[in-house]
């Protein structure tokens, strides 16, 4: 992902809701390649309730596969709290048929993408968003 370059994107915060480290760093490091992202992280869905309810963030990217609960759970829980119920909500899974994607979108996610990530699509994801433009789900 050395090939990306930043984005004339505004400062954000992404709270990524994960349990495997390795894919926060990953993300993270894709995001500090196109923009000035404030980026954190949280290991359970149970804590990233928490860090949503608290700091806000502009966006969240919600794995699906979680420890505690699974995404849309947690994602059903975000829609119920006022402090969080505005904020656009990325899923990302490696279950990615057309059923699963279209269950996200149904259940409220804003995009549903594919692990391993797409960088390109992952990129234009997040610039769309932070410009408020309708996202694109690629077929």
């Amino acid at each position: 992902f050395d090939t990306l370059s930043k984005q004339p994107l505004s400062s954000f915060t992404l709270l990524y809701i994960e349990d495997n480290t390795n894919n926060f760093f990953v993300i993270k490091r894709v995001l500090e390649q196109i923009s000035d992202a404030r980026v954190i992280h949280a290991p359970t869905a149970a804590l990233g309730l928490g860090l949503a309810t608290s700091l806000k963030p502009d966006i969240i990217l919600m794995d699906i596969n979680l420890p505690d609960m699974n995404g849309f759970d947690a994602l059903t829980r975000l829609q119920n709290i006022e402090e969080t119920h505005d904020i656009p909500v990325i899923a990302i899974s490696a279950y990615v048929t057309a059923a699963d994607v279209n269950k996200g979108i149904q259940a409220g996610f804003c995009e549903y993408l594919a692990k391993p990530v797409d960088f390109e699509v992952f990129s234009q994801t997040i610039t769309d968003i932070i410009s408020n433009k309708e996202p694109v789900t690629p077929t």
